[in-house]
């Protein structure tokens, strides 16, 4: 049913201005009109978009600095919603950790807070360079790049 060889560039958002550092990871709110950036500046970058999973019209809306709510957060290179969007995971590359926030509105980096909540991945990996969850936050995935090429599967209780 989709053929990723029939893809064609429909539109693009310059990023030069808001982002000082490098971009780690982007994700999308379950209605496509929010999109969430991490920089390796410790940044996250709220936009929110015209129309969904639709680039042109994207508006910031506010940065957050992450590390500034949790030490353990260093260099994000992952995020991932909780499909109620109240949950916001950040995984670190310079720490290996992965830190949980809590959203008061979901899917909206106002009132942002640290859970107290990490998982410290440094047993299984030196460089972290992605994260990802299941839609109800049951499992997790962490992949790391340095020596062999890996994907861990964490289980999460609720």
């Amino acid at each position: 049913p989709y053929d990723i060889t029939s893809a064609s560039n429909v539109g693009s958002l310059d990023l030069t201005a808001v982002v000082t550092g490098s971009l780690g990871a982007v994700t999308l709110s379950s209605d496509g009109l929010k999109m969430f950036l991490c920089t390796s500046n410790n940044d996250i970058h709220e936009y929110e978009l015209g129309s969904s999973y639709t680039l042109s019209g994207a508006t910031l809306i506010q940065t957050v600095d992450v590390s500034a709510l949790s030490v353990s957060t260093q260099n994000p290179v992952g995020i991932a919603f909780a499909y109620s969007g109240n949950i916001l995971l950040v995984a670190g590359d310079d720490n290996e950790i992965v830190v949980e926030f809590n959203l008061p509105t979901a899917y909206s980096l106002t009132g942002i807070a640290f859970s107290g909540n990490t998982y410290d991945a440094t047993g299984q990996t030196d460089d972290l360079v992605g994260m990802d969850t299941n839609n109800d936050m049951t499992k997790l995935f962490v992949d790391k790049r340095t020596g062999t090429e890996t994907i861990f599967e964490y289980d999460i209780s609720c």
